[in-house]
């Protein structure tokens, strides 16, 4: 009973067809706003998602979780298996060098890989667009390069290249360089700076000429974003004897910048939302005026105060709700379909979006997650709208109001 009375005006109000005017105007337009901005939180964030999960995939797919090399551990491939964090486990290298090819040369990341184990432990594999893994053989000498990086040195299959790694010396006080002739038997190709600066060669030959026979592991973890705790125990473990590194260490400010413009870009678009409010905020104070004369009488009555306030809160509550619920009617499909639309309006414009980077296509990802906060907010945001009107509401004075009616 105590709830009835409030609710029964506002939707009596709300069906009115009195207020047809300018106040009803004002009220589509703050419905129409509010859906606009909830329709641009959730493709925005779903493409932002988008982004953010294709990065991580063609990244930290192809890069290890963890690289662990042995300084005198005895490290044991079971040992690190039967940790329940950890997915596989495969013998690894890593050098950084350069590769000199007809056309230019250019700094590389060189792994050394055991091409049996590769597919278990990185995506690389399933992209290949020319060639097979398996050619990365014990003595074969053969390397499967990004096919970007063959563009730029000018290299097809079969074609042979030049590797030139540093070499300390036995001191470990100077470092010559190493020249070395592999030949191309593959391209693959991430869509993503990998790329341009990535070698794989069978671990046997990378250990040949490097002159490097410490025994290397790369870890795949279940959860790529517990490698820093992963290696945290691995040092608590065997210390000084084992040399870490994680892919935080290179990517970790990359994708926390990636994260935090997701987060700038929701709270530039809330604005779209709030936009909308001052819609509500405006035709809800433009109600309170019409009905001043109702208020009045409603107050003589003995409609208590907040009960009167919220009669104003809830008429702004359905405005906001109902443009809420157009906004996701809307938008989620969309954002579904975000790939779609792109490449139809591509086609009308005839051009590309995405041109000189690495995607073909605009990526989305809707997480209900994100589209739940998008709800929330959107709902505080209304409702706070509707405070200042409905606190002006209760404090009319009725005596002042019927003497001037």
């Amino acid at each position: 009973m105590k709830f009835r009375i409030p609710f029964e005006i506002a939707f009596r109000y709300a069906r009115s067809r009195k207020d047809t005017g300018y106040l009803s105007f004002i009220s589509k337009v703050s419905l129409v706003g509010m859906s606009l901005g909830v329709i641009v939180l959730t493709v925005i964030v779903s493409v932002m998602n988008g982004f953010d999960t294709e990065l991580k995939h063609r990244i930290l797919g192809a890069v290890p979780h963890v690289v662990l090399v042995d300084q005198g551990a005895h490290l044991d491939r079971d040992v690190l298996m039967s940790n329940p964090d950890v997915a596989y486990v495969a013998r690894f290298q890593q050098r950084q060098g350069m590769v000199v090819g007809r056309n230019a040369s250019k700094l590389i990341t060189i792994y050394g890989v055991d091409a049996v184990s590769e597919p278990s432990v990185s995506v690389i594999s399933s992209h290949m667009v020319d060639g097979e893994m398996t050619v990365l053989t014990p003595g074969s000498n053969a390397v499967v390069i990004g096919q970007t990086l063959g563009y730029q040195l000018g290299l097809r299959v079969g074609d042979e290249l030049a590797i030139v790694l540093p070499k300390p010396n036995a001191s470990g006080h100077s470092v010559k360089p190493v020249l070395a002739k592999v030949t191309v038997e593959g391209f693959f190709e991430l869509e993503s700076e990998l790329d341009y600066s990535l070698i794989l060669i069978s671990l046997e030959d990378l250990q040949g000429i490097s002159g490097d026979n410490r025994a290397g592991f790369r870890i795949k973890l279940h959860d790529i974003f517990a490698a820093d705790s992963y290696v945290l125990a691995i040092l608590e473990q065997y210390g000084q004897q084992v040399e870490t590194s994680s892919w935080t260490e290179q990517y970790g400010d990359f994708f926390e910048t990636v994260k935090m413009e997701k987060v700038m870009m929701f709270v530039l678009l809330s604005f779209v939302v709030m936009i909308a409010a001052f819609n509500i905020v405006s035709g809800l104070s433009m109600m309170v005026k019409d009905k001043a004369s109702d208020i009045a009488i409603l107050m003589t009555l003995g409609l208590p105060s907040n009960s009167l306030m919220l009669v104003f809160v809830i008429q702004g509550a359905v405005i906001g709700l109902i443009g809420i619920i157009l906004g996701l009617v809307v938008g989620l499909p969309m954002a579904y379909f975000v790939p779609e639309i792109v490449n139809f309006i591509e086609q009308i414009v005839g051009g590309r979006m995405l041109a000189g980077t690495y995607f073909s296509e605009v990526p989305s990802d809707v997480r209900y997650g994100d589209i739940a906060v998008v709800v929330v907010v959107s709902i505080v945001i209304a409702l706070s709208a509707t405070l200042y009107p409905a606190y002006t509401a209760s404090r009319l004075d009725p005596a002042e109001v019927l003497r001037r009616e």
